[in-house]
């Protein structure tokens, strides 16, 4: 199989993931009658058709469907053989890609980003922030920070700490509305949620089952757009404690505990011995400890494991 073989299975099986050839060629940063191109010349290699096209785009014939399945263990050899190569130098250099959530990201990483780049000069480091997970087996990422447990075969991933958190509104929204002094009239309160789709939606029914969606006035995927809705007085937001106590607009509402969040760092198991995968989870490890469990050092910011 020759490098241009290659390009069309690469190019084929994002138009089937796409579903359409001009979305396919503007992730792929090709011209669409390229792309166009390349598929035919893939069929034409087969003696197939592979798509089928229809008012939206295109779908996959169904004797593509196996083509495809193929297809896909391809890229995934492609991609192994690009982390094992990625590891063999020495060196820290290259790009490290991190994925976070925003707020840890926004909050945490990028305030510290500087003494990464100090220390490794030759390391250029892009941040991936989300919410959702990104595909570390898939390439998207080669480390990801998440509040919840990774998972994947071939991940390993390591427990940091545990982020504490508690109940937080503006001063000004509690001097106008009260403040709450039990979970019971918490519920009588405007209270800003997460969206009952993403990963953190179960952290009020943990709380208390009363907090069902229904509940939540302003509901959003972003822990930072919960932060800036807490800020802005929109309501009573979930928090983290080591982010919201640097804001002096917000206080603290005392009316229980409200459980901790698991802090992880996971990389793919190919990876994990590279040299500028190592110097970057050394550097995490370091600026996600200390903001776990050491408040002077996030006053100072005030200006700005196992296998799974």
């Amino acid at each position: 199989m020759n490098s241009e073989d290659l390009q069309m299975v690469l190019v084929v099986l994002e138009v089937a993931r796409q579903g359409s050839i001009s979305r396919a060629a503007e992730g792929l940063g090709m011209s669409q009658p390229t792309v166009s191109r390349l598929v035919r010349a893939f069929e034409a290699s087969l003696g197939t058709s592979m798509f089928v096209r229809h008012a939206r785009g295109v779908r996959p014939t169904p004797r593509a469907e196996a083509i495809l399945e193929s297809a896909r263990h391809v890229e995934e050899a492609m991609r192994g053989l690009e982390r094992v190569a990625r590891g063999v130098n020495d060196e820290v250099a290259g790009e490290i890609r991190i994925a976070a959530s925003e707020i840890i990201g926004v909050e945490v990483l990028l305030p510290r980003v500087a003494d990464l780049r100090a220390s490794h000069p030759a390391l250029n480091v892009a941040f991936v922030l989300g919410n959702l997970a990104v595909d570390l087996e898939g390439g998207e990422a080669d480390i990801a920070v998440r509040l919840f447990r990774p998972r994947g075969l071939s991940l390993v991933a390591r427990r940091v700490g545990c982020v504490p958190t508690g109940f937080y509104a503006s001063r000004a929204y509690l001097d106008a509305h009260g403040r709450p002094g039990t979970l019971e009239s918490l519920l009588d309160h405007e209270l800003i949620g997460f969206d009952p789709r993403g990963p953190m939606r179960e952290l009020f029914s943990d709380i208390d089952a009363r907090f069902t969606p229904e509940r939540f006035r302003l509901a959003t995927d972003s822990l930072t757009g919960q932060l800036v809705a807490a800020r802005s007085g929109a309501g009573i937001a979930v928090l983290q404690d080591p982010i919201a106590q640097k804001y002096p607009e917000l206080e603290r509402v005392e009316v229980g505990e409200t459980p901790g969040l698991p802090l992880w760092t996971t990389t793919h198991e190919d990876l994990r011995d590279a040299p500028h995968v190592r110097a970057a989870l050394v550097w995490l490890q370091q600026v996600l400890e200390a903001y776990v469990g050491a408040e002077p050092w996030l006053e100072a910011e005030e200006p700005g494991g196992p296998k799974v």
